[in-house]
């Protein structure tokens, strides 16, 4: 009866160093030497202390949270808008959204107008 034999073999972009050791301790069929270019990156030993001190976790500017802008109106802010005519229009903050990497965004209720309109700071100026 033929015997089969099977090996693991795994391709991995970065091996762990783990897997490089245990790969180069028992490397099977294969016989290859690893280039210098292919050695692992940014891995550190796994029994080394952490630093010691407490460390920067980053730089905030103000008006920034995270990375992202703080609104600068609340709900019940009386604002001004341009409208598509070039008019300028009284307006009531009805709702803020969180804020995105693009900017803060409002509900506004248009003085005489129904519904409400969804807009970004930029184009708010205070009542």
């Amino acid at each position: 009866k033929p015997k089969f034999v099977v090996r693991k073999l795994a391709f991995f972009s970065q091996p762990s160093r783990a897997m490089a050791d245990e790969i180069a301790a028992d490397p099977g069929d294969v016989n290859v030497e690893r280039a210098e270019e292919d050695a692992p990156v940014g891995i550190g030993e796994e029994e080394a202390p952490a630093p010691e001190g407490e460390g920067t976790m980053g730089e905030y500017a103000e008006g920034l949270v995270g990375n992202l802008p703080v609104p600068g109106y609340n709900i019940g802010d009386r604002v001004q808008i341009e409208r598509s005519d070039e008019s300028i229009s009284c307006a009531t903050i009805v709702v803020v959204h969180p804020p995105e990497p693009m900017g803060c965004s409002y509900d506004i209720q248009i003085d005489g107008v129904d519904g409400t309109t969804t807009v970004m700071e930029d184009r708010l100026q205070p009542a």
